[in-house]
């Protein structure tokens, strides 16, 4: 579907690596301390989910170490410059799989963990909670990934549109405060309402926390689709890749002549 548009509807998301944020040095150094903080995280999962009571937990987190050193593993390759330079389009693949990992699939295991480690949950509860929150984040999924491609299609990362504007006042960040704010918002109301009806809330401490870290796995979610949609333009456009110097390609024209620095 994205096949049909051109390079200068992507321009605005080129800000991402125009700032070289996701430059292949600065993903290698990012990935060191990825690693660092998914080593923790996997531990306070064994920790943790040793006093919990969720369902099949031995047999989750089991799946989750394997899954996580096998990533983390191959990660470690791309730390060396020649080879992230070299093989960027699949270190940025591996950033994105990292930081999902650890932002996203860690915390909200940990925050399942922390709930049913703490209360006194029936296990017909804990499945129900297990599948209210997925569906949430599948709502969460379509909802962003509906939004950026009607963005895309509508020229709304074009370079001189109100979307790059935008970018250049809050970083290069594509997600406007109610943007974030409404489905974070709605997934808030579906896990406090259940845990309401179902749980008794008297360790509030401990589900403020589980909910911010379940939260926290809705935004990247919510960013999922929009890193998708970088990774596909650094596979199709050359100008979304770094030379070995560290110097971002230059934009060009279909004869090749030089547009944009």
């Amino acid at each position: 579907m994205l096949n049909s548009l051109t390079l200068m509807d992507f321009l605005v998301l080129r800000k991402h690596f125009e700032s070289k944020r996701y430059s292949p040095k600065n993903l290698g150094n990012l990935f060191i301390l990825i690693l660092l903080f998914q080593a923790l995280f996997l531990f306070l999962e064994y920790f943790i989910g040793g006093y919990s009571n969720f369902p099949f937990k031995e047999n989750v987190l089991k799946t989750h170490l394997v899954i996580s050193s096998l990533i983390g593993v191959i990660s470690i390759v791309f730390i060396i410059p020649k080879v992230n330079v070299r093989l960027q389009e699949i270190q940025f693949t591996l950033f994105i799989l990292l930081s999902q990992n650890l932002f996203g699939v860690s915390l909200y295991l940990l925050g399942l963990l922390a709930l049913t480690a703490s209360m006194t949950i029936e296990r017909n509860t804990i499945f129900n909670l297990i599948i209210i929150t997925l569906l949430v984040g599948i709502l969460v999924l379509v909802t962003s990934s509906i939004r950026i491609y009607f963005l895309l299609i509508n020229g709304k990362f074009r370079k001189g549109t109100i979307k790059d504007q935008i970018r250049s006042k809050w970083e290069a960040t594509s997600v406007s405060v109610a943007s974030i704010v409404i489905p974070v918002g709605i997934a808030i109301t579906f896990i406090l309402r259940f845990l309401n009806e179902n749980i008794d809330l008297k360790n509030i401490d401990i589900l403020i926390t589980s909910t911010s870290f379940i939260c926290v796995f809705y935004l990247m979610i919510f960013f999922l689709p929009e890193q998708l949609v970088l990774l596909y333009c650094k596979y199709r456009f050359d100008s979304f890749k770094f030379e070995r110097n560290g110097r971002l390609k230059p934009v060009r024209d279909e004869d090749g002549n030089i547009i944009m620095d």
